[in-house]
């Protein structure tokens, strides 16, 4: 009785499964960075876009007198006072943004600046796009920012309250 029953499989086999394997890896790895890159410049964009609607929410419900001297610290969950590694706001959480501004970086770069500054009975907030050249989060981020708000490279927008 001659069986030829495998107990095993060949090293050619199991070569094989692995060249698959590394092929697989290597087309997917790349793009779940990218992934993660296009996520992190999302959320970069989402929390500039939250923080020019705070500061807005925050001087139409508190009056120019008590916004006056409203920390951007009390006014957003946004992260402040941020390390160079870190996506936030560059400036301490007891900065007062009337007649100042802020700014955000992102990705190792800062993508925007924001001012703000009372005109008579009216509060203005301009958006200044900084143009990053380096990061991919940052350049991505800010492009995400200029499509939402309708600015180009180096551009502003200006809102009125």
């Amino acid at each position: 009785m001659n069986h030829n029953s495998r107990a095993a499989f060949t090293m050619v086999e199991i070569i094989f499964v692995i060249v698959i394997m590394g092929i697989l890896m290597a087309v997917a790895l790349p793009r779940l960075a990218a992934k993660r890159d296009d996520a992190d410049a999302s959320r970069c964009a989402y929390d500039v876009g939250q923080l020019l609607h705070e500061i807005s929410n925050s001087y139409i419900n508190d009056g120019y007198w008590a916004f006056k001297v409203t920390e951007i610290g009390d006014i957003t969950n946004v992260k402040t006072g941020i390390s160079d590694s870190e996506d936030g706001i560059i400036e301490d959480p007891d900065k007062i943004l009337d007649g100042s501004s802020i700014s955000y970086r992102c990705g190792g770069e800062v993508i925007a600046t924001i001012s703000g500054d009372a005109n008579g009975t009216s509060y203005l907030i301009v958006i200044k796009d900084e143009d990053p050249s380096s990061s991919h989060v940052a350049i991505f981020a800010a492009k995400k920012l200029r499509h939402r708000h309708g600015y180009g490279p180096n551009g502003t927008k200006t809102f009125h309250y």
